[in-house]
C-alpha cells in the first residue's frame, strides 16, 4: 500500500486526510437525518409559515397545485370563453370569495385561480374541485355536479343557463387534436362540445337536438317552433344568452298550464 502511495500523485498525508473527511461526512449525515426526523413537525409548521408569508393564510381558497397549460403553442385554447384571465367568484363551504381572476380549462375540467403573492408575483393555481360549491366566470354561473344526486354528468362543473320552474344546464369539453400541418404545426383545439340538459321535478333529460327540445315541450311545440324560427335559432351555434331567452319562453308557456 505504501509503495502504491509513493508511486501515485497522492501523498500519505492526502490519503489520511481523505479518510478522515469521509468519516466526518458519514457521521454528519447521520446526525442531520436524525435531527430532521426529530423536528419533522417543526418542518411542517415552517412550510406552512412560508406559505402564509407568500400567499396569505387563506388555505381554503388557495388549495391546489401549480397550473401548466398543455400544448401552449397549439391553435385555439382549451379554456372556456377566452384564454385571458376573467373576473369571477368562487364559493367554498358556503363562503363567497369575490374579485378573483379565473380561468376554466374545459379540457381537464379544472378551475384555475390567479393567486397573487405578497411579493407581488402571481401564480396560476388549480383549485381543488372537491372543495368548490360554485363559481362565476364572466357572468356565467357554474355549480358542482355533485349537487345533482345520481346524475351522470361527465364534468365536475355544470353551467346553470336558466333557473326558473325548470333548470337548463350545460357541460363543456374540449379535446386536443394532433392535426400537425402547415396551418397548425403544433396541433389545435376545436370549438368546445356542449351537452345540454333540462332538470325538472328532479329528473334530468338530455337535449341533444332541436327536435329533442320540441319533443320535450310537445304540448307547446307549435309556439316554440315559431319562436325559434323568428330568432333564426341554430342548435349548435346557440350561445348561453340565446338559450336563456328560449328556455325562459318555454318556461312561461308551461307555467301558464298550471
Amino acid at each position: 500500500m505504501v509503495y502504491l502511495l509513493k508511486r501515485s500523485n497522492w501523498s500519505f498525508f492526502h490519503f489520511i486526510t481523505g479518510v478522515i473527511f469521509i468519516i466526518v461526512l458519514f457521521f454528519s449525515s447521520e446526525c442531520k437525518a436524525q435531527e430532521i426526523k426529530r423536528n419533522s413537525n417543526l418542518t411542517i409548521l415552517e412550510l406552512k409559515r412560508l406559505s402564509d408569508s407568500a400567499y396569505g393564510s387563506d388555505h381554503e381558497l388557495i388549495n391546489g397545485r401549480i397550473y401548466y397549460q398543455n400544448n401552449p403553442y397549439a391553435k385555439g385554447t382549451p379554456l372556456f370563453i377566452s384564454s385571458d384571465w376573467l373576473p369571477g367568484t368562487v364559493t367554498i363551504n358556503q363562503r363567497l370569495y369575490e374579485n378573483l381572476e379565473l380561468k376554466y380549462n374545459i379540457e381537464i375540467d379544472k378551475l384555475i385561480l390567479k393567486a397573487t403573492q405578497r411579493s407581488g408575483m402571481t401564480s396560476a393555481i388549480i383549485l381543488n374541485p372537491f372543495l368548490i360549491d360554485a363559481f362565476t366566470l364572466a357572468n356565467n354561473d357554474f355549480v358542482n355536479a355533485r349537487q345533482f344526486p345520481d346524475s351522470l354528468f361527465a364534468a365536475d362543473f355544470v353551467q346553470i343557463i336558466y333557473s326558473g320552474n325548470i333548470l337548463f344546464l350545460a357541460t363543456y369539453s374540449k379535446s386536443f387534436q394532433k392535426d400537425f400541418s402547415g396551418k397548425t404545426p403544433y396541433g389545435k383545439y376545436p370549438k368546445e362540445i356542449a351537452v345540454y340538459s333540462i332538470c325538472q321535478n328532479q329528473v334530468l333529460t338530455d337535449i341533444t337536438s332541436k327536435k329533442a327540445l320540441l319533443t320535450y315541450f310537445e304540448i307547446h311545440k307549435k309556439e316554440i317552433k315559431k319562436f325559434l324560427k323568428q330568432r333564426r335559432f341554430k342548435f349548435k351555434k346557440a350561445s348561453p344568452s340565446e338559450w336563456h331567452k328560449i328556455i325562459e319562453f318555454c318556461d312561461q308557456l308551461t307555467s301558464s298550464d298550471n
